[in-house]
């Protein structure tokens, strides 16, 4: 099966941590993947335009390649964490 991108449902980064926080899912949610080639004012100029959202009570929940990057796990040493 072939899903269309606003399909996919929110990331596994998102719902592990939701499924916990909010196990009844009554909040509503936007999932903002962060952008690792994007600076930390372009970050900053971002969350400024989705600050409204607050105000109607949504959950905005950032994950991507910066809270989670597998690509640097090397898998075959045990995939220890950070220090």
């Amino acid at each position: 099966m072939v899903l269309e991108e606003n399909e996919w449902g929110i990331d596994h980064g998102a719902w592990s941590v939701l499924k916990y926080m909010y196990p009844n899912a009554d909040v509503p949610v936007v999932q903002l993947s962060l952008d690792g080639s994007m600076s930390a004012r372009e970050h900053y100029e971002l969350a400024k335009q989705l600050r409204p959202l607050r105000d109607e009570n949504i959950l905005i929940l950032s994950s991507g390649n910066i809270v989670h990057n597998l690509r640097t796990i090397h898998w075959q040493d045990g995939a220890e964490p950070y220090p």
